[in-house]
């Protein structure tokens, strides 16, 4: 990550925790529970308990975390906070307490690891908050109107080599251009916005509308590609298991075709309902070549590691001329901020499985990775 965003990503974790009165109510569960367990008689202790468990949990439902990029909660996990904050340490606890053998002393003591890491992280995210403001610094955030893309790049696809790594931005290039031309009638090209470094994070501006139909894109190719994990999962255990490579072909033809197809409807549709009218029949039919094999990358590299996010700010409202503008923006970020809350950040395990074609010329190697060649 770059400074920048770990700033940002900061800033807003120190006013989260505020809102959320997080420390102070795992404090109170904490002293609660010691009450329990010293006076277990006491029903008065057990009402406390349950209403302070009610009142963290609302309050944890509502944290901003939830509704952070996956980018974001990637830095999280880098962090050691994605089970600290948020819904994430809601379900820890509920799990502390719906324990058949639990008992209060040893719920008691869960709580208090939960307490005592929880101040050590919120004094250390404090203490980068003062030193980065004290410093000088800006944190990386999104003006009003303004959207983004954010691809994760894995260091092992491009093997840190500078070349690969090349080539992969341009390949970047070719995937949203397409977009570009389907909702503008042309491809300017996307500027960078930042770079961040743990895994490769690309950060490029994006026109509203844009960013809305590459959102549509990405969350039906997710949405496709989780529904069979559990496919994959079992494919690679057969394989851990060396199971011959010609017995595994049937589940690798399935899954790139289930997915394949599923992608060449969602192209169909999305050109149908995104494309300005000006694009005449022929151009329509290239394009939705092009997003076809667009979306077949986007796929493959899901598949190999790839997290892709969305991120935009509305632009200030004008009440007085709201109702005077019912062609504007607004409906692009709308539509983004329903469509990114399924773009989840996607760990996949495992070796690859998809090879979606990426090219109307196959060539070899398309789809590969490690072992086998890139795509």
């Amino acid at each position: 990550m770059n400074t920048e965003k770990l700033y940002s990503i900061a800033q807003t974790l120190q006013a989260d925790l505020k809102e959320t009165q997080l420390q102070s109510l795992i404090g109170n569960l904490a002293s609660t529970l010691q009450n329990v367990v010293s006076q277990p008689q006491q029903p008065q202790h057990q009402q406390q308990l349950s209403n302070q468990l009610e009142q963290l949990t609302k309050n944890l439902k509502a944290s901003k975390v939830n509704d952070f990029s996956p980018l974001w909660h990637q830095v999280l996990a880098e962090l050691g906070l994605s089970d600290l904050l948020g819904e994430r340490l809601s379900m820890r606890i509920a799990e502390i307490f719906e324990h058949n053998k639990i008992t209060p002393a040893t719920a008691h003591e869960r709580i208090k690891e939960i307490q005592a890491s929880l101040k050590s992280k919120s004094a250390a995210i404090d203490q980068v908050v003062t030193s980065f403001n004290a410093l000088g610094l800006e944190s990386e955030t999104l003006d009003a109107g303004e959207c983004e893309v954010g691809v994760l790049i894995p260091r092992a696809f491009v093997d840190n080599k500078l070349p690969d790594l090349g080539k992969e931005l341009e390949e970047l290039q070719d995937i949203f251009s397409v977009f570009e031309e389907i909702t503008t009638g042309s491809r300017p090209g996307l500027t960078v916005k930042s770079i961040s470094s743990s895994d490769f994070g690309i950060f490029l501006n994006m026109a509203p509308e844009v960013a809305a139909c590459t959102a549509i894109a990405v969350e039906r190719i997710l949405a496709m590609y989780k529904n069979y994990l559990e496919i994959k999962k079992l494919h690679n255990e057969l394989k851990g298991q060396d199971v011959p490579k010609e017995s595994l072909e049937g589940i690798e033809a399935h899954l790139n075709k289930m997915i394949g197809d599923g992608i060449e409807k969602a192209a169909k549709e999305i050109l149908k309902e995104r494309s300005i009218k000006k694009l005449d029949a022929g151009r329509k039919n290239e394009l939705e070549i092009e997003l076809k094999l667009s979306m077949n990358k986007i796929a493959n590299r899901i598949d190999r590691g790839f997290n892709i996010e969305i991120r935009c700010e509305p632009p200030e409202s004008e009440e007085e001329d709201s109702a005077a503008k019912p062609d504007d923006d607004s409906k692009y970020y709308i539509e983004i901020a329903e469509k990114t809350k399924a773009l989840g950040f996607v760990k996949t395990d495992g070796s690859p499985v998809l090879a979606l074609p990426e090219s109307s010329t196959p060539k070899k190697g398309k789809g590969k990775k490690d072992s086998e060649e890139k795509p």
